[in-house]
């Protein structure tokens, strides 16, 4: 296939395109954003739903915890390898308009769930689509403009997953109240259908060369090469440590804290939903946008500081955010959960940027799945059933506040994934030097 012109480079929107440029680029970009949009709002709808389906089916802690944790996890994490390899080798856009119609579909066939089996059930068609969300949408992202750009590009990902969390929050809690919660998930849900077809008529694969790759092909030589040679790179494998532990705090949390203002602080699900909602968006845009402004400068000076921030923030923010989780006031609580939140989101992007500057270009989205595979298998899917079960137990001393108590628990994770990125930072040099030094097209 003859490459396009310089002229046409990035300015047509049909047609694959070589490196585009120019406004098509920052569409594809933009789609980009919304479809993880899109994707946060299903999954951080789930935690808003939970208190009226505890009553409703009469569930335990613990079984949310399965809803919210393995239901989904243990298939997102499975099916995240198979899809990255395909995003790795194949059409990047045909992977996500299918995983985005798939879970946008499930998660409205959630609001017609009669048990928890068949909840159960939707969750996973849920995990099975998202594992395509992540992994081929910033593997595509990070291919469109050159390293220098990959902070920002990379923050700007990680607002997408803020913006469709407060998105599911807020406006979730606001149509829950007003209709109820087989409502919402189907509204939530169907919007995603129509995006997935937009997605599939408009995003296009700037690699020349594609092909879907054979079942042999998921796991074959070169896949276990990949995979040798990722965990064999020193920051990734510390990456890799502080990615599965900082997730049971980031990925474990959130599925509960919807209740525990409800039930510790006796918020209705509005208010509750609005309050968090517009802390977490305020918390999480000053973490974003200092990630992706000072991050990026400090590392110009020093890549080590890409991995040395964040962990020196996560440290810090762990005491503030179990002062804020045991306080008894709630605008206290508030206050302090944002600083801390805050402090958080500087690491996340700064993280997902490290994977963009120590990976290969044909490796990137198995690095990235690998990371949602360990990350999601244990963070998300025990992460939830932890806290669940460990308010269960505390319930008979501590009453309501048994879940406070479970989630302040789950803060230490972050100080613990906070020395693995420091340990990172001494070798971040060295491994993105190796990169850089790839041939092109490697």
């Amino acid at each position: 296939m003859t490459s396009p012109s310089r002229a046409d480079d990035g300015q047509r929107p049909f047609g694959t395109l070589n490196n585009p440029t120019g406004w098509y680029r920052h569409y594809c970009l933009a789609l980009i954003f919304i479809v993880l949009v899109i994707a946060y709002v299903d999954r951080g709808i789930f935690g808003v739903v939970l208190e009226p389906i505890k009553k409703e089916f009469g569930l335990s802690d613990l079984q949310l915890g399965f809803l919210t944790g393995p239901a989904f996890a243990v298939f997102y994490a499975v099916m995240g390898i198979p899809l990255a390899r395909w995003a790795d080798m194949g059409n990047r856009r045909v992977v996500v308009a299918l995983c985005l119609a798939i879970w946008s579909a499930m998660t409205a066939l959630g609001g017609l769930a009669q048990n928890f089996l068949t909840l159960f059930l939707t969750r996973i068609g849920v995990g099975i689509g998202e594992a395509g969300a992540v992994p081929p949408t910033h593997s595509l992202a990070s291919g469109y403009y050159p390293a220098q750009h990959h902070g920002k590009v990379a923050s700007l990902l990680s607002f997408a997953a803020l913006l469709g969390s407060f998105a599911g929050v807020v406006v979730g809690g606001a149509v829950l109240a007003a209709t109820d919660w087989r409502t919402t998930l189907m509204l939530v849900g169907l919007p995603g259908l129509v995006l997935a077809v937009i997605t599939f008529l408009t995003l296009r694969e700037p690699r020349s060369i594609t092909r879907v790759p054979r079942p042999s092909e998921v796991f074959d030589a070169e896949s276990r090469r990949i995979v040798t040679h990722l965990f064999n790179t020193p920051t990734y494998f510390q990456l890799v440590l502080a990615f599965l532990i900082i997730s049971f705090f980031t990925l474990g949390m959130p599925a509960f804290l919807i209740p525990y203002f409800q039930r510790s602080f006796e918020l209705d699900v509005s208010m509750a939903t609005r309050y968090y909602g517009i802390t977490a968006l305020l918390s999480t845009v000053a973490g974003t946008i200092i990630a992706g402004v000072v991050v990026d400068r400090l590392a110009r000076r020093d890549v080590a500081w890409k991995l040395r921030l964040p962990g020196i923030l996560s440290l810090v923010a762990a005491p503030i955010m179990i002062a804020g989780l045991l306080s008894d006031d709630v605008k206290r609580c508030l206050l302090l959960y944002g600083i801390a939140n805050m402090l958080v989101f500087v690491a996340l992007p700064a993280l997902y940027s490290t994977v963009y500057g120590i990976s290969l270009n044909s490796e990137r989205s198995m690095a990235l799945a690998i990371l949602g595979l360990i990350t999601n298998l244990i963070g998300l899917g025990l992460g939830p059933v932890i806290i669940g079960g460990l308010s269960d137990l505390l319930a008979p001393q501590f009453g309501v506040d048994s879940l406070r108590y479970a989630l302040a628990a789950s803060v230490l994770f972050l100080a613990w994934a906070a020395l693995h990125m420091l340990i990172g930072a001494k070798t971040l040099a060295q491994d993105a030097a190796a990169v850089a030094e790839a041939p092109p097209g490697a």
